[in-house]
């Protein structure tokens, strides 16, 4: 009797150490393929932040200086340089002390590099100053740092007597004082009718 309950016990004592060392290996063997399959991923690639229906408001001194809208935000801060960017288009206003609005940018796609503060708005890009002069183009750009507004592309200007096209444009930033590089024509509204 006390034999049969030593081989009992031998008998149990085998089935979990070959259960223990089945599951040991088991695991090894999952844990070492999961290291196989592992890929490194280029973060700088991917935005860090992805916000929806954003209102980003930026004041000095607690006066607005400007407010931008944008369905979509991507910001890409672990890139080499960092940028945010407006995949779906961006609204942005400017606005004096006082609040108002010296001028307004729209356009279906924009870039901010952070490090050199130079905004690029592309694809039916529209300004209107405080004039409601009306500024069209596909590329503009902004440098914050020297405060200038230009582009190298077709302009067409809309005044309020007639318009102005163009390449090539430069002006300050609330689009008061600009010139155009390469006029072709201006229209008085009065001789087009």
């Amino acid at each position: 009797m006390i034999n049969a309950g030593i081989k009992n016990i031998n008998n149990n004592l085998f089935i979990a150490v070959l259960f223990l060392g089945t599951a040991m290996l088991f695991f090894t063997q999952c844990s070492s393929r999961v290291e196989e399959q592992t890929v490194d991923v280029d973060r700088s690639a991917w935005p860090s932040i992805r916000s929806t229906n954003k209102l980003i408001v930026i004041s000095d001194s607690g006066m607005v200086k400007f407010r931008v809208f944008a369905p979509v935000q991507e910001i890409f801060d672990v890139a080499e340089e960092p940028y945010w960017e407006f995949p779906k288009g961006i609204t942005m206003e400017r606005f004096n002390p006082g609040m108002e609005k010296l001028a307004d940018i729209k356009s279906d796609y924009a870039h901010y590099s952070v490090k050199d503060e130079l905004w690029k708005w592309e694809n039916n890009v529209v300004a209107t100053n405080s004039r409601n002069e009306i500024f069209e183009t596909e590329v503009l750009f902004w440098d914050q740092k020297k405060e200038k507004v230009y582009s190298d592309e077709f302009i067409k200007i809309t005044l309020k007597e007639g318009f102005q096209t163009g390449y090539g444009f430069e002006s300050n930033q609330d689009f008061t004082r600009y010139t155009i590089k390469q006029s072709q024509a201006e229209f008085p509204f009065e001789m087009q009718k």
